[in-house]
Formats: C-alpha cells, sequence, structure tokens
C-alpha cells in the first residue's frame, strides 16, 4: 500500500531472492531452514545466535593462523524529529534503513549482524584495531549525516560505538572480545 518504507520492501525483496537461490533443485531443506533460523526478520542482516556462532569460529581462526579479528558493536542512541509536527519515523523503519547503511559500507565477509534491540554488531575479520576504527567512525558519520523518512517522517539518528579486537594469536576468546567491544559502548553512550 502507499506511502510505502522503501527500506522495508528491499528487506524482503533481499529476503526472497535468498530465499529463491536456496530454492534449486539440489538445495536441501536443512540450508533453507538454516538460513531463515539465522536471518533477523526486521532488518535482514544475520541475528544473535549465528552472529555469536561465527565470532567463536573466526576467533579459533585468527589464533590457528595469526591474524587480527574485531568487532564493532552499535547502538541506537539518539532520534530527532526534523518535523516536529509529524514526529519521528518509527524505530523498526528506521533500524532498517540503519541496518542498509551499514551494510552498503560492509565488506562480504563481514558478519553484520542484529544483535538486540536497536543493537547491530559486525565482526570484522583479518582487520586490525586501527581499521576498525575506521570503520566504526565511518558508520558513525555516514548514520548521522543522513536523514531517513519512512515514509513522510523525516529524522536524523545517531549511533554509539564500541570496538575491540583479538590481536594476531592472542588467548582471548570471543566473549572477552564482544565485552570489550560492548564496554567500549557503555562508555561512548555515558559521553
Amino acid at each position: 500500500t502507499k506511502p510505502y518504507n522503501l527500506p522495508m520492501v528491499m528487506v524482503r525483496v533481499d529476503a526472497a531472492i535468498r530465499k529463491r537461490k536456496l530454492a534449486d533443485p539440489y538445495a536441501t531443506g536443512q540450508e533453507l531452514m538454516f538460513d531463515v533460523a539465522s536471518t533477523d526478520a526486521l532488518t535482514g542482516l544475520r541475528n544473535r545466535p549465528y552472529f555469536l556462532l561465527r565470532f567463536d569460529e573466526e576467533v579459533d581462526k585468527a589464533h590457528r593462523y595469526d591474524y587480527p579479528v574485531s568487532c564493532a558493536v552499535f547502538d541506537l542512541d539518539d532520534v530527532k524529529a526534523l518535523d516536529d509536527e509529524l514526529g519521528p519515523a518509527p524505530v523498526d523503519d528506521l533500524l532498517a534503513e540503519i541496518a542498509m547503511s551499514l551494510r552498503t559500507f560492509t565488506r562480504n565477509n563481514d558478519v553484520l549482524a542484529r544483535y538486540d534491540g536497536t543493537v547491530l554488531a559486525v565482526l570484522l575479520p583479518h582487520t586490525p584495531l586501527e581499521d576498525a576504527i575506521n570503520y566504526a567512525s565511518k558508520m558513525l558519520s555516514e548514520v548521522g549525516n543522513t536523514t531517513y523518512s519512512a515514509p513522510c517522517y523525516p529524522t536524523r539518528a545517531r549511533l554509539s560505538a564500541g570496538v575491540a579486537t583479538c590481536q594476531n594469536g592472542s588467548a582471548r576468546g570471543a566473549e572477552f572480545v564482544l565485552g570489550e567491544a560492548m564496554r567500549g559502548l557503555l562508555q561512548a553512550k555515558s559521553l
């Protein structure tokens, strides 16, 4: 129905394309079920269980092959309506649009996921801390400079971020690195 929210339409089209690709005659039902079970329905991103599983796998590989793995965690911090009479866009629509913005600047081998509520997490394999900080800064700037409208509610949003890295073969596991990123996020939100 009109007016429609373009990001929400794109998320649904992306999910349909993924489902169609998996529905080839050689694909098993398990592959299709896994894709559906590991995808967040609202944003089209991966979900928390998938993210945690991949994070553990990637940190194990990083220890074995001696390369850095970074994690960036983002949270919706501030939502401001640009038209006081209309108010801000609904949070669900805004989150879907922010997810699309982040997806645009995320590499194919990175894992972008909706971690919890308005928290989004990104797993950045082969990425040292400095590059992860640059990535997070770019994302904060991109989201902060974008006007979202869903479909008639011009809105500005601001994210906070936390970044942490597991450097070349350190004994720290995925849980520790994610905890450090979350601590960084809490510090950023308290500023």
